[in-house]
């Protein structure tokens, strides 16, 4: 759980620094570029996590692992400005917005955090799916939806 912690704010970081920089133009970059690289992120992830599958209970991640989050927070935090930006319109208010915009973006991601894990709690200890089973399912399904 604590890695799981740990990840996700490093994305949230991440995410957070480029959504700021972006709304308020201080970074621009090609939205077309940007929309390809978010699937790519989310399938070296999942490809990641296969590789790890075979990984024993409580041995650690490699350090780099930790990075890869706040990298990846970073490109996605470039596919959220654009979002947002068509969100604002011609306004010329940015904090605020900006600051509940990145409320409602961390909201969700723990929503889906909490549903993954729930699903996972239930389908490998209740069910007793192995977790390697459960962690290649997911991360095929997040290849997949990527591709497409």
């Amino acid at each position: 759980m604590e890695k799981i912690l740990i990840l996700a704010t490093a994305f949230t970081i991440g995410h957070s620094i480029t959504l700021a920089l972006a709304a308020l133009d201080l970074v621009k970059f090609p939205a077309k570029v940007i929309e390809i690289l978010i699937p790519i992120t989310i399938i070296i992830t999942a490809i990641t996590n296969i590789l790890r599958s075979d990984r024993k209970e409580g041995e650690d991640f490699p350090k780099w692992n930790y990075y890869l989050p706040l990298f990846f927070g970073l490109i996605h935090g470039l596919g959220f400005s654009t979002f947002f930006r068509a969100l604002m319109g011609k306004s010329s208010e940015v904090i605020l917005p900006l600051f509940a915009f990145n409320v409602g973006v961390e909201l969700g991601q723990i929503v889906i955090i909490a549903i993954t894990m729930l699903l996972s709690f239930l389908l490998v200890n209740l069910a007793g799916l192995k977790r390697n089973y459960w962690n290649l399912a997911v991360s095929i399904l997040a290849i997949v939806v990527s591709v497409i």
